[in-house]
């Protein structure tokens, strides 16, 4: 979902300027993102879903917009289907299908991310704006476990796949509804001459207190669970599981 000041910044630097600006997503998810880039003004939206069962929910949800031809709702794995979807013609990408979990196995089966960025980069051409959505999680991917989509990107790849790109690069720290705190953020890749950068108060401020908040969110947790499992190696299960309920009754954490 994108943030409303980056919704203006399109509206001005896109909408106002493109005849039929289209705009191109990974995961339509519930197709919050691609309702929200019809009510912008883009003229057409292609969304890539590899659940059958979101996509499907998606056919009979969005029923009047596929008929209309302003929503192409495509099934298939978006590190596949970006290859034949996105071209010269897309004016916006927003990268939001960062990885599928597996209901069985109770594990993520894959993170399309890094294969998307590196079709896109030897592709990318003119004015095209990509935005990659939870950046503030990936960088920060270490934080979390083995079941997360985040444990699957490697920040080195991912870094080295970035710098690749001739762009401007900003990253937009951004509020969760929900919790109300800095936790997330969009990574906006864009034409260094021909885009005017968006402007971010406080820029500086928010990235430091992003960074924090997410330390304080999932560092000290990790550190917790990191802890309490060289206790339970070296003391035994009994003693592990004496620590661990204490720790819980304690701090209320999920360890």
């Amino acid at each position: 979902m994108l943030d409303k000041k980056i919704i203006d910044y399109l509206k001005q630097e896109v909408i106002s300027k493109k005849k039929n600006p289209i705009f191109l997503e990974t995961g339509f998810g519930i197709g919050t993102g691609a309702l929200q880039a019809l009510e912008c003004g883009f003229s057409k939206i292609i969304s890539i879903e590899i659940d059958d069962d979101l996509v499907e929910k998606g056919k009979e949800n969005f029923r009047k917009f596929i008929d209309d031809g302003s929503l192409i709702l495509v099934k298939g794995d978006s590190s596949e289907k970006i290859q034949e979807y996105f071209n010269s013609t897309i004016d916006v990408t927003f990268l939001d299908a960062h990885g599928q979990f597996n209901f069985d196995s109770k594990k993520v089966i894959s993170a399309p991310l890094e294969k998307e960025l590196e079709f896109i980069q030897k592709n990318i051409s003119g004015d095209q704006i990509i935005i990659i959505d939870d950046y503030s999680k990936i960088k920060n991917s270490f934080y979390f476990s083995d079941d997360n989509w985040k444990s699957k990107l490697s920040k080195k790849k991912l870094k080295n796949i970035l710098s690749k790109f001739n762009r401007q690069k900003i990253e937009y720290p951004y509020y969760q509804k929900k919790s109300g705190l800095l936790v997330n953020s969009h990574l906006i890749i864009f034409n260094k001459e021909k885009t005017r950068k968006i402007k971010i108060d406080g820029l500086i401020y928010k990235l430091i207190n992003q960074n924090f908040t997410m330390f304080k969110l999932y560092g000290l947790n990790l550190i917790e669970k990191r802890i309490l499992m060289i206790i339970k190696f070296m003391l035994g299960d009994n003693f592990y599981k004496k620590i661990r309920n204490f720790v819980k009754s304690k701090f209320k954490t999920d360890v």
